[in-house]
């Protein structure tokens, strides 16, 4: 992830432009938080921190703090291949610490679910709560370290199942 404040003038035009094209895209008007960001002052003051991180790319933004997932939004549904690359960025900015976040139970939640399933994340609590008909849940959880051919030999039948039940899985943001 990048640290907003480490880039320069044109490179975090680009990644906030970027960003408030997903937002749009992907959130009712009520949600949309990034819309009327400007400059730095604007994010760090939206994420309620001194240092914000950013993982941008065509598809999907993450904004995080050190301790928070700040604002998560994808455009269109994600393949398993955009799904892994997001769980490992999680580990890889927060390691195996607890962080918080909100999620809608229509989308992001849905994401954690998939990544608590396959041991990627670990759901420490969830809270229910209701933004204007929308159901979200805060949750706090820590994020798991790939398993790599490494740790864990599985033989052909195990290896074919779990592909197979990751296939059959749907998540769908």
């Amino acid at each position: 992830m990048l640290r907003l404040d480490k880039l320069d003038t044109a490179v975090f035009e680009t990644v906030l432009s970027s960003i408030k094209r997903i937002e749009a895209s992907a959130y009712p008007c009520h949600m949309q938080m990034i819309q009327d960001v400007d400059c730095l002052d604007d994010v760090l003051e939206y994420v309620e921190a001194r240092k914000v991180f950013v993982f941008s790319c065509d598809k999907f933004y993450i904004i995080a703090t050190k301790n928070e997932v700040c604002d998560f939004a994808a455009i269109e549904s994600l393949t398993l291949k955009d799904i892994f690359f997001i769980a490992d960025v999680l580990y890889d900015h927060f390691g195996n610490k607890k962080f918080s976040m909100d999620a809608r139970s229509s989308t992001s939640y849905k994401l954690i679910r998939f990544f608590e399933k396959r041991g990627r994340v670990v759901v420490h609590s969830r809270k229910e709560w209701d933004w204007d008909g929308e159901a979200m849940l805060e949750l706090v959880v820590s994020a798991s370290k790939p398993v790599t051919s490494g740790d864990v030999k599985l033989s052909s039948y195990a290896m074919m199942k779990v592909i197979a039940q990751v296939i059959l899985s749907e998540v769908t943001l």
